[in-house]
C-alpha cells in the first residue's frame, strides 16, 4: 500500500474492505444480544462515504430505511456507530 495522509480518503476497493468489516463487527455485536443474520440489515446509506465531513442524510436515505420498516412490519428501527 502506498502511504496516505490522515484523513485522505480511501480507493474504492478500500473502502468496500472497510465497510465489510464494519458490517462483520456489527453482526457480531447483534448475534452477541441473540440476533441472526437475517434480522439485521446492513443499508449502506448514501450519506456515509468514508469522507471527513458528510453530507446530511436526505429523503433518499429514509426511502431503504422506511421500505425495511414496511417489508418487515416493524415500527422500530436501531442504528449503531
Amino acid at each position: 500500500m502506498s502511504p496516505q495522509l490522515d484523513g485522505a480518503k480511501d480507493a474504492p476497493l478500500l473502502q468496500r474492505l472497510k465497510g465489510g468489516l464494519r458490517e462483520f463487527e456489527a453482526d457480531l455485536l447483534w448475534a452477541y444480544h441473540g440476533f441472526g443474520r437475517n434480522e439485521v440489515s446492513h443499508l449502506r446509506l448514501g450519506f456515509y462515504k468514508g469522507e471527513r465531513f458528510t453530507e446530511e442524510p436526505t429523503r433518499r436515505d429514509a426511502r431503504p430505511i422506511l421500505a425495511a420498516l414496511e417489508e418487515t412490519g416493524l415500527d422500530v428501527a436501531a442504528a449503531m456507530r
